[in-house]
């Protein structure tokens, strides 16, 4: 959970900028293979759709807490987020709701939801696709 990251480690606020659509999970559960590790789906989860080679599972209770439609099968994140960097030298293995995430180092980030779930951001996703608000 976000509450286990040491407290001296760098957090920012932020909102993704970006619109995103969603599916739902293909019958039999999907898999997503990061560099970090394997995420997987089941029908406890919607799919977010960032692009059509970027997607990734999201638990339907926090979707429908922190994602609103704003155009027909466009939605947005009204929730902020906490990003934490991983300072260099750092190898942090994170436990999601949707797997474990082995090897999260530097220059990417921890991203602490609105229920304290954790998950990676790379900080190629940060710089495009999160704004800093705080």
């Amino acid at each position: 959970s976000g509450s286990e990251i040491p407290a001296d480690w760098s957090r920012l606020t932020v909102r993704k900028r970006t619109l995103v659509r969603m599916r739902e999970v293909k019958e039999g559960g999907e898999q997503f293979v990061l560099s970090w590790g394997t995420l997987d789906a089941n029908p406890e989860n919607d799919i977010v759709i960032v692009t059509p080679t970027e997607q990734y599972p999201c638990k339907r209770d926090i979707w429908a807490a922190t994602y609103k439609e704003v155009k027909p099968g466009q939605f947005q994140k009204q929730e902020t987020s906490v990003i934490v960097a991983v300072p260099e030298g750092v190898s942090v293995e994170l436990v999601t709701k949707e797997g474990d995430l082995k090897q999260v180092i530097s220059p990417d980030y921890i991203a602490i939801g609105k229920k304290d779930e954790v998950y990676a951001n790379t900080q190629q996703f940060v710089e495009t696709e999160l704004e800093i608000v705080g």
